[in-house]
């Protein structure tokens, strides 16, 4: 078993730091919201703190995880879209997660 460095980046770092890291490693998936839910609030910590046991075995489940990061999705980044969703402030559904692979 080796050891396995991972970064997180939250929601105001992502856009920055994913060009870095996406220049250094190829991009595993862009995953839809389903699929990186789980994986996500493990690892990054959005479950109550009694679950938060559950990141070390999703990072276990997932060795090859450089990078879990997400950002606001399209109806975020449109005026007009946003105003079709009908709220300010975004909910976890609202943005788009990405996993970026070791290399």
């Amino acid at each position: 078993s080796g050891t396995y460095e991972m970064t997180l980046i939250d929601i105001k770092t992502f856009s920055a730091a994913a060009a870095y890291a996406w220049h250094l490693c190829p991009v595993e998936s862009h995953v839809g919201y389903e699929s990186a839910q789980m994986l996500f609030k493990e690892v990054a910590g959005f479950w109550p703190p009694k679950n938060r046991g559950g990141s070390r075995e999703a990072f276990e489940r997932h060795p090859k995880v450089m990078v879990v990061g997400c950002r606001l999705n399209y109806r975020f980044h449109d005026p007009k879209m946003k105003a079709v969703v009908g709220r300010q402030e975004p909910k976890l559904e609202d943005y788009e997660f990405f996993i970026v692979k070791k290399l």
